[in-house]
């Protein structure tokens, strides 16, 4: 089961098993939680928010050469090394990149200020983790 450093509780669905009744599509995988068992607080969700956005860039800033985390539908989420970008005429942007695990992918009219992730080294992930477990601290309710 996946596990998570932001607030949580378990699914009130699967009761944090991350299973629930089968079906042909998805198997046992609970609708209510995505399988990972657990549903994130209000806290808990700003502060993923936060840290994803700060793993993140905007489409404009990406350039060729970076390694970033895409969802691609039917390849599923890898690591791609961005080959090209490009801005289109009508606005938006074009990509192309490639992964060793799902190979090469183009996403045509991305809309400006869409955020890609992208990979960070340890100590940018600690310290972006950081600030978002401090926003998480300050939502959290003050206990006596």
């Amino acid at each position: 089961m996946k596990t998570t450093r932001f607030d949580h509780r378990a699914c009130g669905r699967c009761g944090g098993s991350g299973h629930y009744s089968f079906n042909q599509i998805h198997g046992t995988t609970c609708y209510g939680c995505g399988g990972s068992g657990y549903k994130l607080t209000k806290a808990g969700r700003a502060a993923a928010d936060r840290y994803t956005a700060l793993m993140s860039i905007p489409i404009e800033q990406l350039k060729s050469g970076t390694v970033a985390r895409l969802d691609v539908g039917v390849s599923g989420v890898a690591w791609y090394t961005i080959e090209s970008v490009e801005a289109l005429p009508a606005g938006g942007f074009t990509f192309r990149a490639t992964s060793k695990a799902a190979g090469p992918v183009t996403w045509h009219g991305v809309a400006a200020g869409t955020l890609i992730r992208i990979a960070n080294t340890a100590e940018e992930k600690a310290a972006k983790l950081k600030l978002a477990l401090e926003l998480q601290a300050s939502l959290m309710p003050a206990t006596a």
